[in-house]
């Protein structure tokens, strides 16, 4: 049960926090959107072949399964107290290929509302490492989960848990062979993975788990990923469909990563792995070019559209709206941003946030920050009416990135009015329980003053 819902609801109005979000039960706002999963015949978006129905693709995915499972009954052998957890979820029938196959396309059904990372063109079930395989069904089966209360409950802490222990090892072993997923596919799809399982983890109502995440698990992937510069990475010019797809899941392995650090600083008060300003490569690429199909397609989508202005990358975005200077073509420049790009950036701008009330800063520091979020408001207003009205329930968890950002200036008035300097949270102490989380939000949530628009 996620952890807002075991305790009092934290009331919200327009402008302030969906606590749904805000408590870290990241999919459980499937809930609002048409339960229509099961009707992939009709769904426009369905990519031919992803999935294929054939005698041989299902027992070849059986095989796969089966030794999935042995794998991780192998690791209970270090960890015994974790085996009857792994039994009940082998026992109602998580370890099936019925269940994979329904968890897949249901997966890719709902592609848009959380981590848009896997791309499912060229995603094979029966070539993906087993690793990712893993991840990828283990959170389809919290999605699906989240939509059918009724459905079984197949996935406990010991078997997440053990998953996480599966993905971690693996990338530890190959990160200590230089292997870099810069240039090797199977590193790569272990690197995705490891940032499905961040979320899964994170996003899941037990302390330990979240903290281990945020101690020893992103701080893992980080290093690996510093380690193959890939917080540098861009687009080349002339590359084909195939070196296009290995970078830019690179970049959105990044941006992700990114995105769950910012999160542990938000609800946790963990201390972010990584700065904004290391963050120079590119900032992902549209999501039609991403979900192209062909390389003709890819080709055709792609014409004059991966070669970015300024702001190219984070880094740049974050001078740039922290900067006293905001003139008008300033204002054209980030105003080419889409919904998708600010939603990356507010990540950025949590970790000033989250700075600001850490340390010890200049008088001037917080009024910044206010501007930088008056900025980033209007542009998220322009770029959110650019989006057509039928292809805004796609938006997934970026729909409540003006929600975080109202809740951030909340916060920063908060502690310059001194009006809520005994709160739990704003000692900024780091913790685990997202019970301090709740109750700030739940005390002081409801105050969110409008913002002005530069």
């Amino acid at each position: 049960m996620p952890a807002w819902e075991q305790r009092e609801t934290v009331g919200w109005s327009s402008g302030t926090v969906d606590p749904r979000f805000l408590l870290f039960d990241l999919s459980d706002m499937l809930l609002d959107e048409p339960q229509d999963y099961g009707d992939t015949e009709n769904n426009p978006l369905q990519f031919s072949g992803v999935f294929g129905p054939s005698t041989e693709s299902a027992d070849a995915l059986s095989t796969r399964i089966v030794t999935l499972s042995n794998i991780l009954q192998e690791l209970t052998t270090n960890k015994p107290h974790l085996r009857d957890g792994l039994d009940q979820s082998c026992q109602r029938g998580f370890f099936t290929a019925s269940h994979f196959q329904h968890v897949l396309v249901f997966f890719f059904r709902r592609r848009h509302y959380h981590q848009d990372m896997i791309h499912w063109p060229t995603f094979d079930p029966e070539n993906v490492s087993l690793h990712l395989l893993l991840a990828v069904v283990l959170t389809g089966t919290v999605y699906l989960t989240c939509l059918n209360q009724s459905a079984p409950s197949y996935i406990n802490t010991a078997l997440l848990e053990l998953a996480e222990k599966y993905v971690y090892k693996e990338l530890k072993e190959l990160s200590g062979q230089d292997v870099s997923p810069v240039t090797s596919q199977y590193m790569l799809e272990i690197c995705q993975a490891a940032v499905l399982m961040n979320t899964l983890e994170g996003s899941a109502n037990h302390i330990e788990a979240r903290r281990r995440i945020a101690s020893k698990r992103i701080p893992s992937l980080v290093a690996t990923l510093r380690k193959s510069n890939m917080m540098s990475l861009k687009h080349e010019p002339d590359k084909s469909w195939g070196e296009f797809v290995q970078r830019e899941t690179c970049i959105r392995i990044v941006a992700w990563t990114f995105v769950n650090d910012s999160l542990l600083g938000l609800f946790c008060n963990h201390p972010p792995s990584i700065t904004s300003k290391e963050m120079t490569g590119d900032l992902p690429c549209p999501s039609d070019i991403w979900e192209a199909d062909s390389s003709l397609v890819f080709q055709e989508r792609s014409r004059h559209r991966l070669e970015r202005s300024y702001p190219s990358n984070c880094s740049e975005a974050m001078a740039g709206m922290l900067a006293e200077e905001w003139t008008p073509v300033t204002r054209d420049s980030f105003g080419r941003l889409d919904h998708s790009d600010l939603f990356y950036l507010s990540s950025g701008l949590e970790r000033h946030i989250f700075h600001y009330r850490t340390s010890v800063v200049s008088p001037d520091y917080s009024k910044m920050l206010l501007c930088a979020l008056d900025r980033w408001d209007s542009l998220w207003a322009d770029a959110y009416e650019r989006i057509p009205k039928d292809e805004r329930k796609w938006l997934g968890i970026g729909k409540h990135t003006p929600e975080v950002m109202a809740l951030s200036r909340r916060t920063i008035e908060l502690i310059e009015s001194g009006e809520a300097k005994e709160s739990a949270y704003l000692q900024d102490i780091a913790f685990y329980d997202m019970a301090v989380f709740h109750e700030f939000v739940q005390k002081y949530g409801q105050g969110s003053p409008s913002a002005s628009k530069n």
